[in-house]
C-alpha cells in the first residue's frame, strides 16, 4: 500500500478574476466551469507560502430516502437532489496585500469578484501507482479574512473562500509552486488607535463578508452570492500603555459610561507592493481592559478586543 507526500502538491489562483461568476477560465457566462489547461502556467499564480495545514472543500451531496409503496419492510429507496461545497480555507504568510483589499473591495448588493483555484494533489491509483489528482475550484469568493501579527512570527493571512462547484482539471505544465521568498515581517507593520501608535505583542483583525447563500437547502438552485453584510472586530494585546479612553470602565457605581468609538489603522508594508493602510472606523470595545498583572515581576500587558459601534467606514489606501 502507498501513501500521499506533499512534494506533488500545487495550489495557485488564476491571475485574473473570473469574467463572470463561477465562469471559470476566460469565458465570461456564468456557472460555465471551464477549467484551466496543460499551458496555462502564465495565467496562474502560486499561492503564497502556507503556514498551517490546507483544508480542502468537502462536498456535501443531500440525498432523500423514501420508503416505496408495496416494498419490504427492509427497503427504501434513495434520491440524490442536489449538492454544495464547504469552504476553501488557507493560512499563508503575507507577500502581497491583494487580499486584503479585496476583502473590503465589494460594496453592499454587489457580487464580489470571484475566482478560479487550481489544485494539484497527490493521489495512488487504484493500482497503487503514485500520481495525482487534477481539481479546479470556481465560483471562489472570499468570504472571511484574517490577518494575524505575533512577535514571534511572520504576520500571516487566513483566507476562507466560499465555492461555488469543483471540476476536474488537467496537470499545469510547471505549474506554478507557492511563494518562497522573503514574506513581510513584524517590523514592516504598524499599529494606531485614535491616532496613537500601539506596539502589539498581538493581533488579530477579522473581516467577515456575509453573502446571499448561492444554495437553498443543496439543491439545484443558483443564486449569485451578493453580500449582504460586513462584520469587523480587532484583539490586540500590547504592553504599550493605553490612553484612558480605552481603559475606562464600562460602569460606575452601576452608571453605565458613554461608549468610546476608536479609529484603528493598520499598516503593512508588503515585499510586493506598496504600503497598504486599513483604516476602520467608530470601533468600540465592551469590556474593562484593566491589564493583567503578572504573577511575578514583569510588564503589565493590556488586552483590547474592538467591535463595530455605529456606521463603520472600512477604507484601504
Amino acid at each position: 500500500m502507498s501513501i500521499n507526500e506533499t512534494s506533488g502538491v500545487r495550489i495557485c489562483y488564476l491571475t485574473a478574476d473570473e469574467a463572470a461568476f463561477a465562469a471559470g477560465k476566460g469565458a465570461a457566462t456564468k456557472y460555465l466551469a471551464t477549467a484551466v489547461e496543460a499551458g496555462d502556467k502564465l495565467t496562474l499564480t502560486g499561492m503564497n507560502y502556507p503556514n498551517g495545514s490546507v483544508t480542502l472543500g468537502i462536498p456535501e451531496v443531500e440525498r432523500k430516502q423514501i420508503k416505496p409503496v408495496g416494498a419490504g419492510a427492509n427497503k427504501v429507496i434513495v434520491f440524490s437532489q442536489g449538492y454544495r461545497y464547504k469552504e476553501f480555507t488557507y493560512s499563508q504568510y503575507i507577500h502581497t496585500d491583494k487580499w486584503m483589499k479585496e476583502a473590503i473591495a465589494c460594496s453592499s448588493g454587489a457580487i464580489p469578484a470571484s475566482h478560479l483555484i487550481h489544485l494539484e494533489i497527490p493521489a495512488v491509483s487504484a493500482a497503487g501507482v503514485q500520481g495525482s489528482d487534477y481539481f479546479d475550484l470556481v465560483g471562489c469568493v472570499l468570504q472571511k479574512y484574517e490577518i494575524e501579527l505575533s512577535a514571534d512570527d511572520f504576520p500571516k493571512e487566513t483566507l476562507t473562500f466560499f465555492v461555488y462547484d469543483m471540476v476536474d482539471s488537467v496537470a499545469v505544465t510547471d505549474c506554478p509552486n507557492f511563494v518562497s521568498t522573503q514574506p513581510a515581517t513584524h517590523k514592516d507593520c504598524a499599529l494606531t488607535l485614535d491616532g496613537d501608535a500601539i506596539s502589539c505583542d498581538t493581533m488579530k483583525i477579522t473581516i467577515e463578508n456575509e453573502l446571499l447563500d448561492s444554495f437553498v437547502s443543496g439543491k439545484y438552485q443558483r443564486i449569485d452570492p451578493y453580500l449582504k453584510g460586513r462584520m469587523v472586530d480587532a484583539e490586540i494585546e500590547t504592553y504599550t500603555e493605553l490612553a484612558g479612553q480605552f481603559l475606562k470602565p464600562l460602569a460606575i457605581n452601576g452608571t453605565l459610561t458613554a461608549i468610546s468609538l476608536i479609529t484603528l489603522v493598520f499598516t503593512i508594508s508588503a515585499p510586493a507592493g506598496a504600503a497598504e493602510a486599513l483604516t476602520i472606523t467608530n470601533l468600540y470595545t465592551d469590556t474593562t481592559n484593566s491589564g493583567e498583572i503578572p504573577e511575578e515581576r514583569d510588564l503589565i500587558k493590556w488586552k483590547l478586543t474592538l467591535k463595530m459601534g455605529g456606521d463603520c467606514s472600512i477604507t484601504s489606501a
